[in-house]
């Protein structure tokens, strides 16, 4: 997979994350209060500053196998770290202020996964079809 091929996926899968985050704060907007709304709202957010520093850190992790190797496990081992402590983090505020349904919040964060495997299988289908491969 080419770097233009996987930026255009992760374009396109926090494009849609977007259109979704829209749609719920304007169903937030008029009821402020709503906590299920909230943690969805917060959880979205959240995954999509996920997605995109996890596509920022695939990306260097690529240039950096090519410089070293070694150095590159451990890079991307680092962001792993991060990111999940962003996430427990997360969960966690959530938890203890009980501003935010943990529920909600959990089905927020599953939405730019839902893009994105949707996207990877709707590729795998063209790239069958293309190939001469029925379904």
């Amino acid at each position: 997979m080419s770097s233009r091929v996987f930026f255009g996926h992760v374009e396109t899968t926090l494009k849609k994350s977007f259109i979704v985050l829209i749609v719920s704060a304007l169903v937030l907007f008029f009821n402020p209060t709503h906590p299920l709304m909230l943690g969805f709202v917060a959880g979205l957010v959240l995954s999509i500053v996920n997605c995109f520093l996890l596509a920022l850190r695939i990306d260097g992790m690529a240039r950096m196998v090519l410089m070293d190797p070694r150095k590159a496990s451990w890079f991307m081992q680092f962001g792993v770290g991060a990111r999940w402590a962003i996430i427990i983090g997360a969960f966690w505020f959530a938890a203890v202020s009980g501003w935010f349904n943990l529920f909600g919040m959990a089905a927020g964060f599953f939405v730019p996964l839902a893009f994105s495997l949707g996207g990877i299988m709707r590729s795998w289908i063209y790239q069958g079809a293309k190939n001469g491969v029925k379904a």
